[in-house]
Formats: structure tokens, sequence, C-alpha cells
């Protein structure tokens, strides 16, 4: 009996040790690892720019080649990655060079803003972009509302088409 006793002694103790807390822990996943999408990016016809004046609904649009540069940073606890970068629009559309920040998804969705390209005598104005990345191709689509001076003036709403390729 006395060996029992201290057998059952001994594996109380040992149970005792192991912390007491029934509580599973749960395994630390790591964010999905995300494409590199940093390069530069054109196309003879980058962004289709359509747009329509509030106050007599004239509409209209153009295409704006150019080209986009994109830097990519760390992949985030979010698991998302930051862009950062700049476009550059060009002839026959105003010669242009604007900022864009965003961020990146493993998916290869992107969402960023840009206040480019505008026409003259329109102020820049951020526009809000959600596109995807496929292959060496990014898609995306973005809109704003602009209060245009001079021979465009008025408030415009403006949607943005962007197709660009990347370069190898």
């Amino acid at each position: 009996m006395k060996k029992m006793w201290g057998l059952a002694l001994l594996g109380m103790l040992a149970l005792a040790g192991c912390g007491g807390d029934d509580t599973p822990t749960a395994p630390v996943v790591p964010p999905a690892p995300i494409t590199n999408y940093s390069g530069t990016y054109q196309n003879s016809q980058l962004w289709l720019v359509a747009f329509e004046r509030a106050s007599d609904g004239w509409r209209s649009q153009y295409y704006c080649p150019g080209n986009m540069t994109l830097a990519q940073g760390a992949t985030t606890t979010a698991g998302t990655a930051p862009i950062t970068g700049f476009g550059v629009a060009t002839s026959p559309c105003p010669s242009l060079t604007f900022e864009l920040t965003g961020t990146v998804a493993a998916d290869g969705t992107i969402q960023f803003s840009a206040d480019g390209p505008r026409p003259l005598g329109c102020p820049p104005s951020k526009a809000t972009y959600s596109g995807l990345f496929a292959g060496r191709q990014l898609s995306a689509r973005g809109s704003t509302t602009i209060e245009c001076s001079g021979e465009t003036q008025g408030t415009h709403r403006f949607d943005y088409v962007i197709t660009a390729f990347k370069n190898n």
C-alpha cells in the first residue's frame, strides 16, 4: 500500500509540474508569402480616363500613355505588403508625374491611391484604385471627383481604368 501511495504522490507532483493549464496553444501561422510585384509597368494606353461634368452631363474619355514604377515592402502581420511608387503620364496627355501608395495581398489584389493623370485646369485629387496583378499584367479601376477651372470648369467625376504590363 505504501508503494501505491508513493506512486500516486509522484504522479500528482509530476502533473503539478506541467503548469496545470488545460488551454491548448494555437500555433503561430505566418502570413502567406506575397509575390514581389516591384518593377516598371507600362502601356501605350496605360490609363483610360473617362469623365462626366456634373453641371450638364458632358462626357468624354481619352487614353494616356505612360508608366508606373512600383516598390514593394515586406509582408506585414496583416498579410499585406506596402506598395509605393509613382506614375508618369506622357503626351498627348498633359505630362505629369505623381506619387502612389497602397497595399498588395497574397492573392495579387492591390489597392492604392494616386492623384493623376488629370487634365489641365484640374487640381490634384486622390483617386482610390482597386485591382489585380495577373502574371505580368496589372489591371485596376479608380475614381474621384474634382472641381476644375478653365476650359473644363465645374465638378467632374473621373473614372480611371489601368492596363499595364511589367517590363522584363
